[in-house]
């Protein structure tokens, strides 16, 4: 800021004023405001009535700007073309790319996927999937069925529920008993920083 005041012009309505600041381009609020929104906003088009609209640039970098309105986005054809469906999803699309490439919601995707069977064959649940382990919901409860709830390294047991699992080899798969150790949160990070070797 400057100790002496200046004379300017206002850039978006031309009235002159008197500032502090040097370099400020407009007399008001009103008129900064007017001088953001034109660089900000972007010209796009309506997917349900072909009208243009203005829209910012974040808008559309979030997924929005597809709509004029909320009447246009619910007046959208709401058929979806199967095979257009099953093309993206049989390349791998994610649930979230086809929505937006087809003008759906995520939740539309999935239950279409689910109805025609393809679901199960990316995301394989039960016996399908590949960390299936016999039917034994967790590695923590297997360990906790033939070891106490109580840390093996130093002993604690006052609060039985916070007693976690740590794999010796650090590979979470293995799931024998040999290679699960029962241990302290405290204990555990120990081990994870290298203090203590079980």
């Amino acid at each position: 800021m400057s100790s002496k005041k200046r004379t300017y012009n206002c850039g978006v309505c031309g009235k002159c004023f008197e500032t502090y600041n040097i370099g400020q381009l407009t007399c008001s609020k009103i008129c900064y405001g007017k001088v953001r929104s034109a660089h900000a906003l972007v010209q796009v088009k309506c997917q349900t009535c072909n009208e243009f609209f203005k829209i910012s640039k974040g808008r559309i970098s979030m997924g929005r700007g597809k709509f004029c309105s909320k009447s246009c986005s619910w007046n959208r054809p709401k058929k979806y073309d199967t095979q257009e469906f099953l093309n993206l999803w049989t390349k791998g699309y994610s649930v979230h790319k086809i929505s937006t490439l087809v003008t759906a919601s995520e939740e539309t995707v999935r239950k279409w996927a689910i109805k025609k069977g393809v679901f199960e064959k990316r995301h394989a649940t039960g016996k399908k999937c590949s960390n299936w382990n016999g039917g034994i919901k967790s590695y923590r409860k297997k360990v906790f069925e033939i070891k106490e709830r109580k840390c093996e390294i130093c002993g604690y047991n006052k609060v039985p529920q916070i007693i976690e699992v740590h794999h010796l080899d650090k590979n979470r798969k293995n799931n024998s008993h040999k290679n699960l150790l029962a241990v302290c949160p405290t204990c555990h990070k120990a081990i994870h920083r290298g203090y203590i070797h079980p």
